[in-house]
């Protein structure tokens, strides 16, 4: 074993510790104390955020769902940002190595989180795409145990809406197997997935769809603007697997030239996925004034209100297509880590399911060309599953 190795096996000890304390707490049917009375505070782990407008709209949707008081865990206080309309009733608690524990430290936040368990009538994970070790397969692992051991407790335990792809790690996926084995609420936010964690062993599951389709209202009930716009987002996420600026720019110039207006919308600005960088990106290599850049990032309700203008989304990130649908907008998604299928299944539109091979999404133009010819028929989906869909969006908080 190389020494770097070897210091991150030590470093990764707290996890071992915190497995060994699950499986050796006794069960209990009712969780203690303040847990029983009404006023104890529902628990969020939230997705890790800092500066992701869909981890912030999954969140908002929680709050908006989950009635009384809300605990929200966090990295970092900055990580989400919390509705003023809600700030009387949610508190914000940051443990910021509860689930990356490359330190020791990261006991005293498992002893934080123990306690706060006592204290709690109920715990929800974000589950989005950051279970199964894709992203990163310590903290995934470090999630499933942290639900485990809030089962040990005797709570409420479930994870939101989340996909599962299929190449899913060992590790992740045992540890979501005993979290399962011991009582968590597995929601899951496509038929896809759900056929991939039954595969994997995985039970207690729940077919939802994503908890941001239970965030927005029914376009339908609202006085639409018209539809002479479209949403493009270059993910700086997808920009990494190839150069796929000329392909968006091409697509831009062929919206423009029907008529359109064409917005470049980031849906994450961070280090590591700037969404900002590929859209400028984009811009540059078309002439000035032909697009409109955002500048910065947006609420997940200001984009809504963007969307709401839109005939098409075009975007590299799940959650902006997820946006647009609850808008009445056509989505056209770049297919990453088997997510996207299952959307667009709900809707019929998998063929707006762009893929990426060799690192490029050659196909984009023409997918987009043939979703403008049938728009009409698609939209006309969009608004004929839309409630159905929304319905499905409200079991993760049943």
């Amino acid at each position: 074993m190389s020494p770097k190795a070897m210091v991150l096996r030590v470093l990764s000890v707290p996890a071992a510790i915190a497995l060994l304390v699950a499986r050796l707490l006794p069960s209990r049917s009712a969780s203690p104390g303040a847990a029983n009375t009404a006023s104890a505070p529902a628990v969020l782990l939230a997705p890790p955020g800092g500066g992701n407008i869909g981890d912030e709209a999954m969140v908002a949707s929680f709050i908006k769902n989950t009635p009384g008081e809300v605990l929200v865990v966090v990295r970092r206080r900055a990580d989400i940002r919390i509705l003023s309309t809600v700030e009387n009733r949610v508190s914000v608690v940051e443990m910021p190595h509860l689930f990356y524990r490359r330190s020791l430290r990261a006991l005293v936040d498992l002893g934080r989180y123990w306690r706060l368990l006592g204290h709690a009538r109920s715990v929800a994970l974000v589950g989005a795409d950051i279970m199964d070790g894709a992203y990163n397969e310590d903290a995934s692992v470090a999630r499933a145990q942290a639900l485990e051991l809030a089962r040990r407790r005797g709570l409420d335990v479930r994870v939101l809406g989340f996909s599962w792809n299929g190449t899913a790690s060992a590790r992740a996926t045992h540890h979501l197997r005993r979290a399962s084995e011991s009582g968590v609420i597995m929601c899951v936010r496509d038929e896809f997935s759900l056929a991939r964690i039954v595969r994997d062993g995985i039970s207690s599951t729940r077919q939802v769809s994503d908890v941001v389709f239970a965030l927005f209202g029914d376009p339908s009930e609202q006085d639409l603007p018209q539809r002479d716009r479209v949403i493009v987002n270059a993910s700086g996420l997808v920009a990494r697997d190839g150069n796929m600026t000329s392909t968006y720019a091409n697509v831009c110039s062929d919206l423009v030239s029907r008529g359109y207006s064409v917005t470049l919308l980031p849906h994450v600005i961070r280090g590591g996925g700037d969404d900002l960088a590929a859209c400028r990106a984009v811009a540059g290599r078309l002439p000035a004034g032909t697009v409109e850049v955002v500048e910065g990032l947006l609420s997940p309700f200001e984009v809504y209100d963007l969307c709401r203008r839109a005939a098409l989304v075009v975007s590299g990130r799940m959650h902006l297509g997820v946006i647009g649908l609850c808008a009445g907008a056509v989505p056209v998604l770049i297919s990453t880590q088997g997510k996207v299928e299952g959307l667009m299944k709900f809707f019929g539109l998998e063929v707006n399911a762009v893929p990426i091979v060799s690192g490029q999404v050659a196909t984009l133009p023409a997918v987009v060309e043939a979703a403008l010819d049938s728009l009409d028929e698609m939209s006309a989906r969009v608004d004929r599953e839309l409630a159905r869909v929304r319905h499905l969006a409200s079991g993760n908080f049943e």
